[in-house]
């Protein structure tokens, strides 16, 4: 009995706690300064400072960058900057349209402004893995 109750709790925690990755890879940079990259899990969060889920700072090396998030499934956008100043912040210009080159997800970019969540989520099943290229603009 004790052990047909630990091979289903093992069964359930595998079945249940899948967790998905997904790879996020951006060329065609500058070789100077570092891209962030974030992902948000929801309309409400999405690119508000200190909501992100996950994020990473990445020194630019090469022509290319490229991380591995391990995540739960569910739905995330992913927004990233280079920030070839290294001066910690998305520069912009007036009316705030950045100087710097970023992207989102699907690379999908607002007409007046940064696309809505629900354009750019990528949706993760459980166990999935996703690569994702992400085009700098």
């Amino acid at each position: 009995m004790f052990i047909r109750l630990l091979f289903l709790l093992c069964i359930g925690q595998s079945l249940f706690a899948q967790d998905s990755q997904i790879t996020v890879t951006i060329t065609g940079l500058e070789t100077k300064g570092q891209v962030l990259i974030g992902l948000y899990d929801s309309a409400d969060d999405f690119l508000e400072d200190g909501k992100a889920v996950a994020g990473i700072v990445l020194d630019v090396n090469s022509e290319s960058v490229s991380h591995t998030f391990t995540l739960p499934h569910g739905s995330y956008a992913v927004t990233a900057y280079h920030d070839v100043n290294s001066n910690d912040e998305l520069d912009t210009g007036l009316f705030g349209v950045p100087k710097e080159p970023y992207g989102f997800s699907k690379n999908v970019f607002g007409n007046f402004g940064p696309p809505d969540f629900e354009d750019v989520k990528i949706t993760l099943a459980a166990g999935a893995k996703e690569v994702t290229r992400l085009v700098l603009k």
